[in-house]
């Protein structure tokens, strides 16, 4: 009763919420912008409920935090009772994934999470190889979560840390330590990864020497990769939406956590979060200048 009447809250206050983007351009000229980083002094410690937790998602309006707990073998919801404010996160969720990421080879060494903005009716979870596809009756509420589909990677991956999707669902992308490289798919159906395909591997060695995290931004122009060894996050240009045939290294932001392995945006690219492993803190930024 607890969660769903956090959840219940969070969703009513959704609505006044405002997107700031449209179309793939952006009211804030430095949104989304890794240069302008800068540390807030905010934060939020996930050490009680987390123990070497990995990806972090924030969606539902930057109300609903996740984080995937590896050594747990939990997700971890958490309500932002100010929208993008990680130091007002309340918990409001825990859910087991041992049953699921632990019958299969790599066990429960949970990394990668996905939620859509848009649409909180579907989760993705990721161990180092293995994706699975939860559907959620109740929407953001992984408590409702039931079983819609697997896949194996390791034909091709190895190492892998994080996933994403592109805005429409056909195109899913993981990044791989063991061969620094990510690796971008095809989607026949829309989010359903029971249908994915192989279609290109990025050769990202030249600048990465321990990938671990993968973003977008919203117009697929830009692609940010979380390097836990030399503790800094790095921008691509993709001169074409979402292909990374065409992604260029641009530029890097370093970090003074010492062990990140999650990033994550907020809705409109003014905040950005890194989740340190070890203390299981997560850090909040801001963009400065806006």
């Amino acid at each position: 009763m607890k969660l769903l009447w956090i959840l219940s809250l969070a969703f009513l206050v959704l609505p006044m919420s405002c997107k700031t983007q449209d179309n793939g351009t952006f009211t804030q000229p430095r949104a989304y912008d890794i240069f302008y980083l800068e540390e807030t002094g905010k934060k939020l410690d996930t050490s009680n409920e987390t123990k070497n937790a990995r990806t972090i998602n924030l969606v539902g309006a930057d109300q609903l935090l996740f984080v995937h707990s590896r050594e747990t073998a939990t997700v971890i919801t958490y309500t932002l009772m100010e929208a993008g404010d990680v130091s007002s996160a309340v918990l409001s969720g825990v859910f087991n994934t041992s049953d699921y990421l632990g019958s299969k080879e790599e066990e429960s060494k949970g990394h990668g999470i996905y939620l859509r903005r848009d649409a909180l009716d579907r989760v993705w979870l990721y161990n180092r190889t293995e994706i699975w596809q939860f559907d959620l009756p109740i929407a953001g509420d992984m408590q409702s979560a039931v079983c819609s589909g697997y896949r194996d990677l390791s034909d091709r991956v190895k190492r892998g840390h994080d996933i994403d999707f592109n805005l429409e669902g056909n195109r899913f992308y993981v990044d791989d330590r063991n061969s620094e490289s990510v690796f971008q798919y095809t989607v026949k159906e829309p989010w359903n990864i029971n249908t994915i395909e192989f279609d290109y591997e990025l050769d990202i060695s030249e600048t990465h020497s321990a990938v671990r995290g993968i973003e977008f931004r919203p117009d697929g122009k830009l692609m940010y990769l979380l390097d836990t060894s030399q503790k800094e996050i790095q921008q691509f240009a993709l001169s074409e939406a979402w292909e990374l045939r065409t992604a260029v290294f641009e530029k890097k932001y370093p970090l003074r956590t010492n062990n990140p392995r999650g990033f994550t945006w907020n809705e409109d690219g003014s905040r950005a979060y890194v989740m340190d492993a070890t203390s299981g803190i997560i850090y909040q930024f801001h963009i400065r200048g806006n």
